[in-house]
């Protein structure tokens, strides 16, 4: 078994941020290893081992703390505010149904 480098796990995080659903339930059978994952690699943050020993009865904080540990690696993706500027950034604008 190969361990996971600091790298693999915060592109394991960074891809989950983009693949993650409406779902808690995905999110959380997906965060909560790859939390655990980022922890023995040795990537440090204040929430990631909160995320990485959440318990069922709190997979509804899953998303928000998700969101933090996102934030505190800088993973978090903050689109422009201006329209334009994320139009020129090569961002689609969401259409609604």
């Amino acid at each position: 078994m190969t361990l996971m480098t600091p790298d693999d796990a915060l592109k394991q995080l960074t891809h989950i941020s983009r693949a993650r659903g409406h779902s808690v339930g995905t999110l959380v059978r997906a965060a909560h290893p790859a939390g655990l994952d980022a922890l023995i690699a040795g990537v440090e943050s204040p929430s990631l081992a909160t995320l990485a020993g959440l318990l069922r009865c709190e997979e509804p904080e899953a998303p928000a703390l998700f969101d933090q540990v996102l934030e505190d690696l800088g993973l978090l993706f903050h689109p422009p505010a201006d329209r334009r500027t994320a139009v020129g950034a090569g961002l689609r604008p969401r259409i609604s149904s």
